[in-house]
């Protein structure tokens, strides 16, 4: 019997991977305009897949998320406004940034960072 053949009472019969599943929220405050890492992994980038989401309650400008594998970007930036959220679902990547522009001490960027990443042991 091939692995693709469905057998009865079980979806295949290849064998099963083993996947555990975090999941990680905080909330965040950020005073100034340098990028801060809220998200950062030490397994196998390759082997990671996650989903999330970012939401920017309050302050100024604009708030972009960045996925990075090491230094380099990966993905799409997501753009949020003051009130705003944005989800995501990516893989291959090691580490998520926020970078507030217009964030000050007097007027913070303020939100919460969910994420959900599986991967395999």
């Amino acid at each position: 019997m091939s692995c693709i053949e469905q057998v009865s009472g079980n979806f295949s019969c290849c064998e099963e991977d083993v996947f555990v599943q975090d999941k990680v929220c905080n909330n965040f405050s950020i005073i100034s305009a340098v990028p801060v890492i809220v998200y950062a992994t030490n397994v196998n980038s390759f082997e990671l897949f996650a989903s999330g989401s970012v939401t920017f309650s309050s302050g100024t400008g604009v708030l972009l998320v960045t996925f990075l594998l090491g230094l380099v970007p990966v993905g799409t930036v997501l753009t949020l406004t003051p009130g705003s959220s944005a989800s995501f679902t990516i893989t291959n990547f090691s580490s998520i940034q926020l970078t507030a522009a217009g964030a000050t001490a007097l007027t913070p960027a303020i939100g919460e960072f969910c994420i959900t990443p599986r991967y395999s042991i």
